[in-house]
């Protein structure tokens, strides 16, 4: 097997588009990175799952944090204030925060849907579409296709951009290798730590890469163009899109911590 370079971030995102955590290890199994997407907001008003995609619904999403995840989790609010996803009143607080009706949960709605905006990349920049979640993930999760994404170090630095913005959970040093090296990984096998992972696909990229993810990482309005410029590259059966990382299932689980090598399989 060829070595790629080995893993030099792990992050799970334990409420759906809010920011996540780094962590130095986790199991993976075949629903991805323990606690990873394991709560999201649901709209009570609509039914649909609260996603950035939809900025101007729900752009104030950012301000929120998320720690833990595999049972509970804890949310951290705009004001610097931490509460618990087993304290009463939780859901009435967020609701309060974000100005709309939402429940926590950790049970996906059947046939789970979200609005996304269409990005500036695309035809019908800026209309919002609905879509289904979990194309590839186990049903019941809230993924929005696979349950594991894995960015180089040789994209992000093509884009001189902050990994933070595309939300990977695996971020692997690929040192020299210039430009968007993971577009050689799709259909093949990796190897990582005592996990093997199948990549299905390059990840096309949203609006949430440019918008603001942290008090340190402020909108980018030019991210999408830049991506579109120097990686636009066909996607299964839906055309050219811009795209940064691969999305990938899981064909064996085990453990994965940072500095495991990525290994390549024949």
């Amino acid at each position: 097997m060829r070595e790629l370079g080995p893993v030099v971030a792990l992050w799970r995102y334990p409420v759906k588009s809010m920011r996540g955590e780094a962590v130095d290890g986790a199991h993976v199994g075949t629903g991805g990175l323990a606690g990873d997407r394991r709560f999201a907001l649901v709209d009570n008003a609509t039914g649909l799952v609260a996603s950035r995609k939809h900025p101007g619904k729900w752009g104030a999403l950012d301000g929120f944090a998320a720690a833990g995840g595999e049972r509970s989790v804890r949310i951290g609010f705009p004001d610097g204030t931490w509460r618990s996803s087993d304290e009463p009143g939780l859901s009435a607080a967020l609701s309060a925060a974000l100005g709309r009706d939402v429940r926590l949960t950790a049970e996906a709605p059947a046939e789970a849907r979200l609005e996304r905006e269409v990005p500036a990349t695309e035809d019908d920049a800026g209309a919002i579409r609905t879509g289904r979640l979990a194309g590839e993930s186990p049903p019941g999760t809230f993924f929005d296709f696979a349950p594991l994404h894995l960015v180089s170090t040789s994209a992000l630095a093509a884009l001189g951009a902050d990994a933070r913005r595309f939300r990977p959970n695996l971020v692997v040093d690929s040192g020299a290798a210039p430009g968007f090296v993971e577009n050689d990984w799709v259909g093949r096998t990796l190897v990582v730590g005592e996990v093997e992972l199948r990549v299905l696909a390059p990840s096309p990229r949203c609006v949430v890469p440019s918008l603001a993810h942290a008090p340190d990482l402020p909108a980018d309005a030019g991210l999408l163009r830049s991506i579109a410029r120097q990686n636009r590259v066909p996607v299964l059966d839906v055309g050219l899109r811009a795209c940064v990382g691969v999305y990938a299932t899981v064909s064996r689980p085990g453990a994965v911590r940072v500095r495991d090598m990525v290994r390549l399989a024949p």
